[in-house]
C-alpha cells in the first residue's frame, strides 16, 4: 500500500511539473482589471506629493521572472524604504536582518515606488497622460540608449489610481509597466513590468507589504 502511494505521489509530481506548474514557483501574470485608454481630464482628482514624515517606513516584496531574455538586473526579496533627514534609506531583509541591498540597482527601484525621478511614471500632481524619456544603461551593455514611455491614467477606484506605461526597447520589442498608487499609503502599492510583452522577456512585480507611521508623544501614532 506504501509503494503504491508513494508512486502515486511522484506521478502527480511529474503531472504538474510537465504541464508547467513547479512547486513554490508562480508565474507573474498581468493584472486583467487594467483599461487601455486614459480617463477623461475631468475624472482625475487632483494627487499632489504628500507630505512625508520622520521615520515614515514602508516594506515592499519584489518578485523578478526571467523568460528567454536574461538580465543580472533583477528586483528580488523583501525590502524596506524609511524616511530620515529628508532622504529614503533602502535595506533588503535576508534571514530577518537588515543589510544593503545585493543588487546596486535595488535601491533606487524602490525610492521610485514613492517618490518621482527621472524615470517619470510618478509626476505629481497626477495627470491623465504624459510622456517620459531617459536614458536605459543596462549592466552588461555596450552602449546607453534611449527609452521613451508614454504614461496615462487608466482608473482610478476607491481613491488608488492605476498608471499605465508603454514603451519601446530597442526598435521594436514593446515593454509595458502597471503602477497602482495609494495616495493614503503615499506609494505605489502594487507594480507589474512586462520588459518584452508577447515573448519570453523579464518580468517583474513589486507589492506593498506595511506601511507605517511612527508614533507621536504620547503614544499615538500620525495618521
Amino acid at each position: 500500500m506504501k509503494k503504491i502511494i508513494f508512486g502515486a505521489a511522484l506521478a502527480l509530481v511529474f503531472i504538474f511539473t510537465s504541464a508547467g506548474i513547479a512547486f513554490g514557483d508562480r508565474e507573474i501574470l498581468r493584472p486583467k482589471d487594467i483599461p487601455e485608454e486614459a480617463i477623461p481630464a475631468e475624472q482625475m482628482p487632483k494627487i499632489e506629493l504628500p507630505k512625508f514624515v520622520e521615520g515614515e517606513r514602508w516594506e515592499f516584496t519584489a518578485t523578478t521572472k526571467q523568460g528567454a531574455a536574461k538580465t543580472s538586473d533583477i528586483l528580488e526579496g523583501e525590502f524596506e524604504a524609511v524616511y530620515q533627514a529628508g532622504e529614503l534609506e533602502v535595506f533588503e531583509i535576508i534571514n530577518g536582518e537588515k543589510t544593503t541591498p545585493t543588487q546596486p540597482s535595488s535601491a533606487a527601484r524602490i525610492k521610485r515606488l514613492i517618490l518621482p525621478d527621472y524615470i517619470g511614471y510618478l509626476v505629481f500632481p497626477l495627470q491623465v497622460s504624459w510622456e517620459a524619456t531617459y536614458p536605459v544603461n543596462a549592466p552588461g551593455a555596450r552602449r546607453t540608449y534611449t527609452r521613451t514611455v508614454n504614461y496615462k491614467v487608466v482608473a482610478v477606484k476607491k481613491r488608488v489610481v492605476t498608471i499605465r506605461g508603454e514603451g519601446l526597447i530597442g526598435s521594436s520589442s514593446v515593454a509595458e509597466w502597471i503602477y497602482r498608487y495609494d495616495p493614503g499609503e503615499k506609494c505605489v502599492v502594487e507594480s507589474y513590468g512586462d520588459q518584452l510583452v508577447g515573448g519570453g522577456g523579464v518580468k517583474t512585480e513589486a507589492k506593498l507589504k506595511k506601511h507605517t507611521l511612527p508614533p507621536v508623544p504620547g503614544g499615538v501614532v500620525l495618521r
